[in-house]
């Protein structure tokens, strides 16, 4: 196969449990200069078609207008990334993704992009900040599937526990910076357990365990 290893890896892999240790979260946010984002968000812009970016996922399909994607090196020259994205597309054919799962990632993966991009101001009567710009917070609960009202007064005024009563507490530009960035990294971290579970399922087999294979991932999956 062109796209060995993976579809051959994939057909042949049976009663594998696989385990991970997510260790780099902090790349989705910020990248040395040097580095990138996961190369995944990069393959997601230059492999599917523009209009799909634009009207199912709401994006620019520009990946240099996105604040999580451009804080590092944008072009890798030893990364094709439409050629990796049709190896992901037909690794998930095999590994039995529905077209639904398959919407699903990456609309999650695109709310975070756009959640990135939110610019607040300072409020002068208060501690508190307020949304400079809606759209990307709009755009990023559109793909959520959470009402954006909501959304954004979560973000900017959280409730917390003060005693046995629940107040309104009014957040700083930094503070909600933290937490959106916070949240993304969580997001992420949940699809990517979600992956495994469902590489697991689709794996899984009758057979015994029998062996173990430990792979630490350090110098990326991609060399694996």
């Amino acid at each position: 196969s062109t796209l060995f290893p993976y579809t051959t890896l994939f057909r042949s892999l049976a009663s594998a449990d696989i385990e991970y240790y997510l260790l780099e979260k902090a790349r989705l946010t910020y990248q040395n200069p040097e580095e990138r984002n996961f190369h995944i968000f990069y393959q997601i812009f230059k492999g599917l078609p523009q209009d799909y970016l634009t009207n199912t996922l709401l994006m620019d399909p520009d990946c240099n207008n996105y604040k999580f994607l451009t804080n590092g090196d944008v072009q890798v020259p030893s990364q094709d990334d439409v050629e990796l994205w049709k190896e992901n597309e037909e690794a998930m054919v095999i590994l039995n993704f529905t077209d639904e799962e398959k919407e699903s990632i990456l609309k999650l993966m695109c709310g975070c992009l756009l959640f990135g991009n939110i610019n607040l101001k300072q409020n002068k009567r208060d501690e508190g900040c307020e949304v400079d710009n809606p759209v990307y917070m709009e755009k990023a609960a559109a793909l959520f599937q959470i009402p954006a009202a909501d959304f954004m007064k979560c973000l900017l005024k959280p409730r917390v526990k003060v005693g046995t009563e629940m107040v309104q507490k009014s957040q700083n530009s930094e503070q909600v910076y933290f937490a959106a960035k916070a949240l993304c990294k969580s997001i992420f971290e949940r699809v990517f357990k979600w992956l495994i579970g469902k590489c697991n399922t689709a794996l899984d087999t009758k057979k015994p365990r029998q062996n173990f294979c430990g792979v630490l991932d350090i110098a990326g999956f991609e060399i694996f």
